[in-house]
């Protein structure tokens, strides 16, 4: 229970920084992505893993509603908490899954900084930012979740 009140208490802490903390990590292409990249756009992070029965339970929801918002503002960005060792066994979850938008992967999985800037303590974990890279919503709803989560994007668009 201490655990769960300490990260809802992090979490309130996260919401209200003036910005979502910058990140950069590497695409399935090994590019380097920012959040700055995404400037001007309304985001929706996924923080998933490949070994995430719940993360992987999400996806046809998630697609169904990022073909909704193909032709917004909305850009998607999964980021897998995959260890580096698992690159490659993430590389095939995307493309076995065909995985939509942008997809990126931890430089450090659990130790990353990333991790630790968006006190991710569990997944999947869904995360809205605004056009001005400011946070919508630090623990938004599924997908799954019925009209949810449309509802949020649809206010913001």
């Amino acid at each position: 229970i201490g655990y769960f009140y300490r990260s809802k208490q992090e979490l309130k802490q996260l919401a209200m920084l003036e910005n979502a903390p910058e990140f950069t990590l590497k695409d399935i292409d090994d590019n380097s992505v920012s959040l700055s990249d995404f400037k001007g756009k309304l985001v929706l992070i996924d923080v998933w893993a490949t070994w995430c029965k719940p993360c992987i339970q999400e996806i046809p929801d998630l697609k169904a509603l990022l073909l909704d918002y193909e032709e917004s503002n909305l850009r998607f960005v999964g980021i897998s908490i995959d260890q580096q060792e698992d690159i490659e066994l993430w590389k095939e979850k995307v493309d076995a899954e065909q995985l939509p938008g942008t997809q990126l992967i931890m430089d450090k999985g659990w130790q990353s900084t990333f991790k630790s800037d968006y006190v991710v303590s569990s997944v999947p974990r869904f995360i809205l930012i605004d056009e001005e890279g400011k946070f919508i919503d630090v623990d938004a709803p599924r997908p799954s979740e019925g009209n949810k989560l449309r509802i949020l994007i649809d206010e913001h668009l």
